[in-house]
């Protein structure tokens, strides 16, 4: 496997990494575009980007990871003159497409897959929705739906939790005042929202009818919205995805996988997953 810089985009304003498979391009396989999260750069968090697109890479598949625009290595949009666009199609300024256009005439390929985690895997769900081009998608820790099997199993956990309690009771002891004491910061930083579940399941089926593969994997911090394996397919049930959805549940794991052997689990899952669903059979 090669690894190169590259610029791509209006101006050469977007700057990405390719990681290139060492065997000659096998124009069957399918393209993987890997979109940041939030404010990170293009190696991910705690560098979870770049072990995923080496694993990928040594499955035979070509990789692009890269910065949107005005962040990391890549400059402000010359078309919008500002930051990330976002999944806004090209002709608005749209960094996803750029890459898209980029990595098509550099290796043609069976179509390209995009992955992303958190905002990531929202942009990624987004572009799939309206770009023929994609044949793949694969949410780390993206859209999720409650369903009564959820709410079930989320009851038991509690009820069940002995920390909870013991933090109830703590709660309501008698404690001296604290100059130090103050309001705890609590809930958590929503990168995107959840789209309308009649929307996207509208989106969802019109993918479906494309054909487009899908891999949902979660870590055991979404266990605010997700807590069992297949949940999103329950939570769609009207929604026909045949053999093209695959879920995952790491509840060890934490949001940006950050363990050692949760993100050996999740690199090896997401090749194995491209290799079954995209390469031909021998």
């Amino acid at each position: 496997m090669t690894e190169r810089a590259v610029r791509f985009g209006p101006a050469g304003a977007l700057s990405g990494i390719y990681h290139c498979p060492e065997k000659a391009a096998d124009l069957a396989l399918p393209g993987v575009i890997i979109l940041p999260a939030g404010i990170d750069q293009k190696v991910g968090p705690t560098r979870l980007y770049v072990g995923i697109a080496r694993a990928i890479a040594a499955a035979g598949f070509p990789v692009l990871r890269f910065d949107y625009f005005g962040l990391g290595e890549s400059h402000p949009s010359p078309v919008t003159g500002g930051g990330r666009a976002g999944s806004l199609p090209s002709d608005q300024g749209g960094d996803v497409d750029f890459a898209l256009d980029w990595l098509s005439r550099e290796r043609p390929q069976a179509g390209v897959v995009l992955l992303g985690l958190c905002s990531g895997a929202h942009d990624a769900h987004r572009v799939a929705a309206r770009d023929q081009r994609i044949v793949g998608v694969c949410q780390l820790d993206g859209y999720g739906y409650r369903t009564g099997r959820y709410w079930l199993q989320y009851t038991v956990e509690r009820l069940f939790d002995r920390r909870r309690w013991v933090n109830v009771i703590r709660r309501k002891l008698p404690r001296k005042a604290s100059v130090e004491d103050g309001d705890p910061v609590t809930g958590d930083v929503d990168f995107f929202t959840m789209p309308a579940k009649r929307a996207l399941a509208a989106e969802l089926r019109a993918m479906m009818s494309r054909d487009v593969r899908l891999l949902y994997l979660f870590s055991g911090q979404t266990s605010n919205y997700y807590n069992y394996e297949r949940q999103f397919a329950a939570a769609f049930s009207d929604v026909d995805f045949g053999q093209r959805l695959t879920e995952a549940f790491f509840p060890e794991a934490d949001h940006t996988f950050s363990r050692s052997v949760d993100r050996r689990k999740l690199t090896a899952r997401v090749a194995s997953w491209l290799t079954n669903e995209f390469r031909p059979a021998s």
